[in-house]
């Protein structure tokens, strides 16, 4: 029985043969390779013969490596967190009108307000991160340089839009890290309030002015000392 790869390797050849005979020897040429084949392929079996026109057509068309093809890379981004109306009770010493949503007061230090998310694995409100902190600024944290500090327009009033250093710099000073939380120093009457928001929530300035609008002193908020 004639061997299949011989077929196939035959049927490639005549098709890929190079060079530019004369039209009458082509065509004598085809005609003999096609009488050839067909009394080889009447002793192949229809599967194999199947078979051998698959990898033909297949050599013709210019068919996969078979390497399997690589898979689309697709962007992904974690959304800001939004804000919602805050429907709890108001803590001392703070107005607030606004949390993110999912967000709730976590507590009240003797200077701060903790906001958190609701059922944080962490309570304890002495502990900030990954929460905000908002608190009543100190005369020396209002006059503190901050680093990456700028104006930001808060309602009627013009803040200090900042970032929190949080690693210390081959230098030997400190300076902001790649998740660092984002500062915001704004006046409120006749003191300023000094907020703490950590990158977590992937606020833009916007929803950052946004929340600190909706949040102010009252007379029994204490400054921390320092």
């Amino acid at each position: 029985m004639p061997d299949l790869r011989d077929l196939m390797n035959e049927a490639v050849a005549d098709i890929t043969t190079t060079g530019q005979p004369a039209p009458e020897l082509d065509l004598a040429r085809a005609r003999k390779a096609a009488r050839t084949r067909r009394n080889r392929l009447a002793f192949v079996p229809a599967g194999l013969a199947a078979a051998a026109a698959g990898v033909l057509a297949f050599s013709m068309l210019g068919g996969s490596s078979g390497e399997p093809a690589a898979p689309q890379a697709t962007a992904t981004s974690t959304a800001a967190i939004a804000l919602v109306s805050y429907t709890g009770d108001q803590p001392v010493g703070f107005t607030i009108d606004r949390v993110p949503d999912g967000w709730e007061v976590q507590g009240l230090t003797v200077t701060s307000l903790v906001v958190a998310p609701v059922g944080a694995k962490n309570q304890d409100a002495n502990e900030f991160e990954g929460k905000i902190l908002i608190s009543k600024a100190n005369e020396l944290e209002v006059s503190s340089d901050r680093s990456e500090a700028r104006p930001l327009k808060v309602g009627d009033v013009e803040a200090t839009r900042f970032t929190y250093d949080s690693e210390w710099s081959e230098e030997g000073g400190s300076r902001p890290g790649p998740d660092a939380s984002a500062g915001l120093l704004v006046p409120d009457g006749d003191g300023f309030l000094l907020f703490q928001i950590p990158s977590e929530l992937k606020w833009d300035d916007a929803t950052m002015v946004a929340f600190a609008e909706g949040v102010h002193l009252t007379g029994d908020a204490v400054p921390a000392q320092g």
